[in-house]
């Protein structure tokens, strides 16, 4: 018996750092779903802006893209322009 819990999970299938960014492949029961993760700042110190940029390799060309404070907050700009984007496409 599969817990419902899995079949809804989301998991990190692949992470690597490419240049200046974190890149992370995620699989979850929607398909695969890539993010890159950049934090931005002054140069002697930690960053103090983050964009993280999500796509899919089904639609590469289709990309959001968001910034915020915090990775929390840059991750959930960007899950509420995604949700937005897929509203308007349905």
């Amino acid at each position: 018996m599969t817990d419902e819990r899995d079949e809804k999970s989301v998991r990190i299938t692949l992470q690597f750092r490419s240049r200046d960014a974190m890149v992370y492949d995620l699989r979850g029961s929607g398909g695969p779903l890539t993010l890159r993760v950049t934090g931005r700042g002054e140069d002697d110190g930690a960053p103090t802006e983050w964009r993280i940029e999500a796509s899919t390799s089904s639609a590469p060309d289709v990309v959001v893209s968001e910034v915020g404070p915090t990775r929390a907050d840059a991750l959930r700009a960007v899950g509420r322009s995604w949700n937005e984007r897929r509203a308007v496409s349905a």
